[in-house]
């Protein structure tokens, strides 16, 4: 959830469930504003549940040893990326990990970046992380590694209002 005001715990879905808003206004209405370079195929994992209310239904990334390389930030780590309707400068987001007592692997480390380029924002591999603008690092506050738990990021002010956000999940 992006958002500037509280976020209603009610309304928020799991991980990485995100419902970006912005003065209380959804920023993210249709599964089609979500791409990620690493969309998991298995458990029914689907953008649509990032915005179905539903903590029975899910999306995650898939994992991969490919996926894991520290070289460079956002080289070969999990990124989700969402087009927003109309540019942003601040917003702050709100995640529900997944509700399950043996499979549950929450961030602790994440990675925004934003760029307002149609050609950029419609590329989902990491290797590309470098064009964008580096937003902020959050590796901090995060829930430990339990079932379910419930994040909601600090305020970010992005600096200037932006069309595309990749969220890249370093761990």
């Amino acid at each position: 959830i992006l958002k500037e005001n509280k976020v209603n715990e009610e309304n928020s879905t799991a991980f990485l469930r995100h419902m970006m808003m912005y003065e209380d206004k959804p920023l993210i209405t249709s599964p089609e504003q979500f791409s990620s370079n690493a969309q998991s195929a298995t458990d029914n994992s689907d953008f649509k549940h990032l915005l179905d209310g539903d903590m029975n239904t899910l999306f995650h990334s898939l994992w991969k040893k490919d996926f894991c390389s520290p070289q460079t930030t956002g080289l070969g780590y999990h990124n989700l990326q969402v087009k927003l309707k109309e540019p942003v400068q601040k917003f702050y987001f709100t995640y529900r990990g997944r509700s399950d007592a043996k499979w549950h692997d929450n961030p602790n480390d994440i990675v925004i970046y934003a760029t307002n380029d149609d050609a950029l924002g419609q590329q989902t591999d990491s290797k590309t992380s470098d064009k964008w603008t580096l937003i902020k690092e959050i590796n901090s506050g995060f829930p430990s590694n339990v079932s379910a738990p419930v994040y909601t990021s600090p305020n970010i002010d992005m600096g200037a209002p932006y069309k595309y956000i990749r969220f890249v999940v370093k761990n």
